[in-house]
């Protein structure tokens, strides 16, 4: 069977088991006016609904959530590449549309903190990095730094760069990582990471060439803002 007939059948699946509860609630002839419409709204939404929109409207967005995991605990070698929930304590694809569905766990609180202090610490990068200068190995030349912020379920990258003259960001060799778990995606480094969030709640990982490193003064400038606000540093290479 293809994977795509696989995900048709699962996804009326999931749209039956919802209509089979809403009838059922139907059934009992409540008269408040609301729990018809919210059952009528159930109703009108269930054939559009499915467990791979759930988990992509409401999972991927919790900060519960992994894109991949390591089953085994302080074990950095086995990895599990199924999307995880850190909750629940298991993999998504064994939990059901319906537990997925009236999951009330959603939170994110953690990545709102992270994003707020990721921010905070980019400005106290900009004003330590101020008078230098990144190198932008395509055009042989040196630029003002620039900075842009992305945001992961359970990090946040500050990338360094520079403005393009039309300005569009362009990445440079350096960039800065605020880890609250240890992501396989992170390879190697991610025992590391482990061993820091045992007596830690965030890591900082500091991704950059030699030459970044070196050019910008990058581990005095990270180091002593990590060191300001108590949080460990680890640097790649």
């Amino acid at each position: 069977m293809s994977e795509s007939v696989q995900k048709s059948k699962e996804s009326v699946h999931d749209a039956d088991e919802l209509m089979f509860m809403v009838k059922g609630l139907q059934s009992t002839n409540s008269s408040s006016a609301q729990i018809i419409d919210m059952l009528e709204i159930l109703e009108g939404l269930a054939p559009f609904l499915d467990k791979t929109k759930v988990i992509e409207l409401k999972c991927k967005n919790c900060d519960n959530y992994a894109p991949c995991f390591f089953p085994l605990e302080d074990d950095y070698e086995v990895i599990d590449t199924h999307a995880y929930c850190h909750k629940k304590g298991q993999p998504l694809h064994h939990l059901t549309f319906l537990s997925i569905a009236k999951c009330r766990d959603f939170s994110r609180k953690a990545q709102i903190e992270l994003a707020d202090l990721a921010r905070r610490l980019m400005e106290e990068l900009r004003s330590a990095l101020r008078d230098r200068k990144i190198y932008d190995h395509n055009e042989f030349a040196n630029y003002p730094i620039a900075f842009e912020l992305s945001q992961d379920s359970d990090r946040v990258t500050i990338q360094l760069g520079h403005m393009s003259e039309d300005g569009v960001f362009v990445m440079g060799d350096a960039r800065i990582l605020l880890v609250r778990r240890p992501d396989p995606r992170l390879g190697n480094k991610a025992s590391q990471i482990g061993r820091a969030l045992h007596d830690n709640d965030l890591v900082i990982l500091v991704e950059a060439s030699r030459s970044a490193m070196k050019h910008l003064r990058l581990k005095d400038a990270v180091g002593k803002i990590a060191a300001s606000h108590g949080i460990p540093v680890i640097y790649d290479p």
